[in-house]
């Protein structure tokens, strides 16, 4: 833990106290989108070497130095462009207070960390316990200013009028639809109770909600099944029942929308159970047949996305929201969203099936390009507009020029990202490429680029470049912004259609997981033999679907399944002939069936961020020494801090003595050190790879000393464990500062590093890789 100082640092003002004295330090470089960033200040915190810092005192050979904020309280400058700031406050009493603050990506509050506002949205108000006397406050900045400020608070559990996700209702629409609500608790228990909505006095149906202590979480409810029958605004409340003690929030307020109104609609994920909204700007007409899914840019929400089209009579628009303005660049959890948005919205809207599109702006350009090429079955034309290729073209994602086999590993769990590995799964889409020619956000090389990689590609290509325009612009007099919203791009779209399966009687196309672009026309990539490298099938399927022939390249699991389709079609696969629909590699030859015992499939593909799935919940192990079990709750408070921040998400925190002794099924993340997993070790073994108390043993070598592990393996009752853990507590906290659910940073099956990874990056890694298609350890890893 950080020691804290007697530093007074804070001016207090009327109301809450304001931080306005600092001391600064930075920028330095920490390596962008990087699995393995490097800090120097996070390496004094793991190494126990922190102290306090005075003005001029040096970390890393750089001074720190004094700064004030502004009078409206934030703090700027240029070290704050990757960097830190400093602050102390001092309290008469031990006591219970909120921290409402911005700008960081984080903060340690006298040693533990807790999550930030990195984009200051301004609704990150967490409850922190403060200590008689001196306490600290070490922000991490990356955007050039932080402000903070400290109030005190009740020590009651409350519902918040911070970050409420509630949808519109539509006039004569009876559909009992979720919303959530921030619930702080304050205290340093763990609260369970029932939680409901009340809309005009009709309650809603009864939901169950946990929250951990001292944090915040998002609370699902739902609204009461009640028609509307005119236009208008409704109160709105949430109760909060423990222990037989009820809590009312604040008054909200719900909408009801008339038809051919723009309007937001809510659906509870997969992912975590949360509640996520997205937009529709509904057709002019009542009986439009076509769906267009928009994807928005960075700093823009699905309802502002949605208003930048005017209505169509031919298509609803449908703009999902990626988790939040920015969330995760339409990638990993923000493709789920958008294509869980798309499945709610087809169930909503009732489109044609063949008559779905995809477009997007600037990061919702990029999002078109990486959706669109990695799910092309799903439509028939994509529309980048503004839109950027990867980010190794536009982000700064880590790459390395000459890497050794560790980087060469690390490079390839970030392959679902580099957009121009799958180019080819544009064949038979129709593709409009729209830009500013004189967009100085994101270049019209990027849209020049693209075209130009799709020349060698089967498919319909046009593009218009706008003259003189930037990245965003409305220059024509129709309702909607020209940029995105412009007539020749739904002209172009109104000419396609998605082909039935077996319409399609070639398919060509890449893979790059069992659940990242696995599926074209009549053909399904189940597993791979080597996760995350690209896997290739080219098949032909006679027109009474009773033959089919298919070469594939990196294939361990496969299905040929239409509508049509001969039950047991005679097949050709790889010069093997065969019968049947499904078929796996058994000892390099194909057979009809489906793999024995644990597989990687769509379920359990592999890969550390996957586990962060299915409604995943973050436990921290209990069984190490008392400063142990307080760092791996710290730890899993943070990554759920964060993941809401990030993806609007919702995910409890519990101790693993709240489990069973046998894992019911589901996905876990565990937190903390290699000596506290008792017998849940076995979860987290294979033959190859065992994790001692103070060791890691992959395939005979054994690393010890101080590490830090990401790894995740299939749960035996149904789902994924992972573990974020350490062979000693110093180990442990060198994980403490990845950036797992940042898009553009991936993590294989199995991460080992050591705290040098903090400044020697990439060199500090001492194993990665990948377990087999059987979740058995062969040699597709590497180590130093």
């Amino acid at each position: 833990m950080l020691a804290t100082f007697a530093l007074a640092l804070t001016t207090f003002q009327a109301g809450p106290a304001v931080l306005t004295d600092y001391l600064v330090y930075g920028p330095f470089s920490s390596g962008g989108r990087t699995p393995c960033p490097t800090d120097p200040v996070a390496q004094t915190i793991v190494d126990g070497k922190w102290k306090r810092p005075e003005a001029g005192t040096e970390t890393a050979g750089r001074p720190w130095q004094t700064a004030k904020a502004k009078e409206d309280g934030w703090l700027e400058g240029r070290a704050l462009q990757g960097g830190y700031a400093f602050a102390t406050y001092r309290s008469d009493a031990s006591k219970t207070m909120v921290l409402d603050a911005a700008g960081h990506s984080m903060v340690y509050v006298n040693g533990v960390p807790r999550g930030g506002d990195v984009y200051g949205f301004g609704f990150v108000q967490l409850p922190i316990k403060v200590s008689k006397g001196e306490n600290t406050f070490l922000f991490s900045v990356g955007r050039g200013r932080v402000r903070a400020a400290l109030r005190e608070v009740s020590s009651e559990v409350a519902v918040t009028d911070l970050d409420p996700t509630i949808p519109d209702l539509l006039v004569g629409n009876d559909d009992s639809l979720p919303a959530s609500f921030v619930v702080s608790n304050p205290t340093d228990q763990k609260v369970k109770g029932l939680v409901w909505a009340v809309v005009d006095g009709s309650e809603g149906r009864q939901s169950v909600f946990e929250i951990g202590p001292m944090t915040v979480r998002k609370a699902v409810v739902y609204l009461p099944e009640k028609s509307f029958e005119e236009p208008g605004t409704h109160d709105l409340r949430v109760v909060f029942r423990s222990e037989g003690k009820d809590v009312q929030g604040p008054a909200f307020k719900v909408e009801v929308k008339p038809a051919h109104t723009l309007y937001k609609r809510t659906f509870v994920s997969r992912i975590d159970g949360s509640v996520q909204y997205y937009a529709v700007q509904p057709a002019s007409t009542d009986d439009a047949k076509g769906l267009v899914l928009s994807l928005h840019g960075a700093g823009v929400e699905a309802s502002g996305q949605a208003g930048a089209y005017g209505p169509k009579t031919w298509c609803d628009i449908v703009c999902p929201t990626n988790g939040r303005p920015f969330g995760f660049d339409w990638e990993d959890w923000g493709r789920t969203n958008a294509l869980e948005t798309l499945e709610d919205a087809r169930a909503h809207l009732n489109p044609d099936a063949d008559r779905v599109y995809l477009t997007g702006h600037s990061m919702g350009g990029h999002g078109t390009w990486s959706i669109g090429l990695l799910e092309s079955d799903r439509f028939a034309a994509i529309a980048p507009c503004a839109g950027w290729c990867s980010f190794w073209s536009y982000a700064g994602a880590a790459d390395w020029k000459e890497p050794d086999p560790v980087e060469t590993l690390l490079r390839r769990a970030a392959n679902a990202s580099d957009t121009l590995k799958f180019i080819d799964n544009a064949e038979g889409l129709g593709v409009y490429v729209l830009h500013g020619a004189a967009d100085d956000t994101v270049s019209v090389e990027e849209a020049r680029s693209m075209r130009k990689a799709l020349e060698p590609v089967k498919c319909a290509v046009d593009w218009h470049e706008e003259p003189g325009q930037g990245h965003w612009y409305d220059t024509d007099p129709e309702p909607g912004a020209n940029c995105e919203d412009y007539r020749p791009l739904f002209d172009f779209f109104s000419r396609f259609r998605v082909p039935q399966a077996l319409e399609r009687r070639t398919v060509k196309f890449v893979a790059m997981g069992p659940e990242v672009g696995a599926r074209k026309g009549f053909v399904r990539v189940l597993s791979q033999e080597k996760s995350l490298a690209p896997s290739r099938v080219e098949a032909q399927v006679w027109p009474d679907g009773s033959r089919i022939s298919a070469k594939t390249d990196n294939v361990h699991a496969i299905a040929f399944e239409a509508k049509g389709m001969a039950d047991a079609p005679e097949v050709e696969l790889d010069g093997q002939k065969l019968s049947g629909r499904r078929f796996v590699k058994k000892s390099g030859q194909w057979a009809e069936g489906v793999q024995d015992g644990p597989c990687k499939d769509v379920s359990r593909p592999g890969g550390f961020k996957s586990a962060y799935d299915h409604g995943f919940r973050l436990v921290y192990l209990t069984g190490g020494k008392p400063v142990e079990t307080a760092a791996a709750r710290d730890k899993a408070r943070f990554d759920a801090e964060t993941w809401w921040y990030r993806g609007n998400g919702s995910t409890p925190v519990f101790g693993d003595d709240g489990l069973p002794a046998t894992l019911p099924a589901g996905n876990y993340v565990f937190y903390g050190g290699f000596n506290a997993l008792g017998t849940r070790r076995a979860l987290f073994e294979t033959k190859g790879f065992e994790v001692r108390p103070d060791s890691v043993r992959i395939g005979g070598k054994e690393f010890k000393g101080d590490l830090g592990l990401l790894l995740v393996r299939p749960n035996p009752a149904g789902g994924s464990v992972a573990l974020v853990g350490g062979s000693s507590l110093r180990g442990f906290r060198t994980m403490e500062r990845l950036s797992t659910f940042l898009a553009g940073v991936h993590y294989a099956d199995f991460f080992l590093a050591s705290p040098e990874m903090l400044t020697k990056g990439s060199k500090g890694v001492l194993a990665t890789g990948w377990f087999g298609p059987d979740w058995s350890l062969g040699d597709d890893w590497a180590s130093r």
